[in-house]
């Protein structure tokens, strides 16, 4: 009986992968339990079309996708859409890692040695996510590296942005050390949370994170060339392990680290000297130190209770009348928008509605999204539900709605497909041909969830 449902399950997946090419379709949808167009988000993109400036759409349906995904740099622009709108109930996970030297035996059940890990080169190649194009897209889905995520040895990256323009809306990204690296060229976060331990957040890029939460300890950041800044978010420590080092702002992983922290709330883990050089010890960073030199550490407006206490007198602290630190100061001529030509809008529906008393979790409603000049070009577009009141913005700027009447009513939508479970019975609906155990399930579900979000 359990060999007949195996090859009725085989037979399946190949009828769901033969109707995932692409042809002259501009959308697809990924499932994992083989009821859409494909079942393994790896088969879209690598059947997407090479070059071109038309954008691609894959929505994702909820479920755990151990995958390991790699977006070419001739590949079109391309936007991977959860469809439930939460970024929990869709997560891409794999578990590469590098193995240093200093650390030969691993002891957690979710380390293997390095002979074991699968395509191993070196750390640059064990990232779960890999983008090497421009203008990529990523909203409402997580981002997991699973290897080590419960101790601080071994770098093992979950996400890799090495393309120009890439915007991440309602994200999870979650790793230990090196989580994130953000290459060399332009990127931005909205309404995200990153986790990691030891230089979780760094590379040469231009960055921008915007009203999201930064969870990890020991050393936040680690730039060199390029800026890296947070603009009205949380720096808060990890609420799945004791933090038991002195956690900083950042260190300079090479000449010229630009990284600057505005309006942002800093937890108690932070310590009062706030940065360090490269070695680690909180001591004076000059410019006779190769690491050191022509660096700015920057913070204005920082509040909470890592805001307290005399920071290292070569870091500099803004009055709140300076302008110099913009989105323009970080991004160029690039704004950032969600639903960029946009094939599927997912967790969205479409219709305006009147947002004017929502507010998100940073307490901030549509007047003050609209005041901000956050629609000042009309370039930021679309509406949404639910999970989308982290987006009050948005829905500001199509319906320009500041207060005042609600707008006319939005058109019936259409029936609702049946209800995807949720997380928790995520194990139960998994076919047997997707190779992923037990154990990750259970990792993900029970330790993950709960412990990282205290839930």
């Amino acid at each position: 009986m359990i060999r007949a449902l195996s090859v009725v399950a085989v037979l399946s997946a190949n009828l769901v992968e033969a109707s995932c090419s692409w042809g002259s379709e501009k959308l697809k949808t990924v499932d994992v339990r083989g009821n859409r167009d494909c079942s393994r988000l790896k088969t879209a993109i690598d059947n997407l079309p090479k070059g071109g400036s038309e954008r691609y759409t894959i929505q994702i349906e909820p479920g755990i996708y151990y995958e390991k995904i790699v977006i070419p740099k001739d590949a079109p622009p391309l936007t991977l859409v959860g469809t439930s709108g939460n970024r929990d109930h869709t997560m891409i996970v794999f578990d590469d890692h590098e193995w240093g030297p200093d650390n030969p035996s691993p002891t957690p059940s979710t380390c293997k040695p390095r002979d074991q890990v699968p395509q191993y080169k070196s750390q640059w190649y064990s990232e779960t996510v890999r983008v090497e194009s421009d203008d990529f897209i990523a909203r409402d889905l997580s981002i997991m590296n699973n290897a080590c995520m419960w101790t601080v040895r071994g770098r093992n990256y979950a996400l890799q942005t090495l393309g120009d323009r890439a915007g991440f809306f309602n994200v999870g990204i979650f790793g230990s050390q090196d989580t994130l690296y953000t290459g060399k060229k332009r990127s931005y976060y909205k309404n995200s949370f990153i986790n990691g331990s030891v230089d979780f957040i760094f590379g040469s890029g231009n960055v921008l994170f915007e009203d999201s939460e930064i969870q990890g300890d020991y050393f936040i950041t680690a730039s060199r060339d390029g800026q890296t800044a947070f603009y009205n978010c949380r720096v808060t420590k990890p609420s799945n392990r004791a933090v038991t080092r002195r956690t900083y702002l950042g260190r300079p992983w090479g000449q010229n680290a630009i990284t600057v922290f505005k309006n942002t709330w800093l937890d108690d883990h932070i310590v009062a000297k706030g940065w360090s050089d490269w070695a680690g010890l909180g001591t004076e960073c000059s410019d006779g130190q190769s690491s050191c030199y022509g660096i700015q550490y920057i913070e204005q407006g920082s509040y909470g209770p890592g805001a307290e206490g005399n920071r290292v007198n070569w870091a500099r602290q803004l009055s709140s009348n300076d302008n110099t630190w913009t989105m323009a100061k970080i991004l160029g001529d690039w704004t950032p928008n969600p639903f960029a030509g946009s094939s599927g809008s997912g967790g969205s529906s479409g219709g305006c509605q009147d947002t004017s008393s929502w507010t998100n979790g940073y307490g901030k409603d549509c007047a003050w999204y609209v005041n901000a000049g956050y629609c000042s070009d009309g370039t930021i577009s679309g509406t949404g539900t639910g999970e989308s009141r982290n987006y009050p913005e948005d829905n500001c700027c199509a319906c320009g709605k500041a207060g005042g009447s609600a707008p006319a009513p939005a058109p019936a939508p259409a029936p609702a497909p049946a209800p995807v479970p949720a997380p928790s019975g995520t194990c139960g609906y998994l076919r047997l041909d997707q190779r992923l155990r037990q154990r990750l399930c259970l990792v993900l579900q029970r330790r993950l969830l709960q412990r990282w979000y205290n839930l």
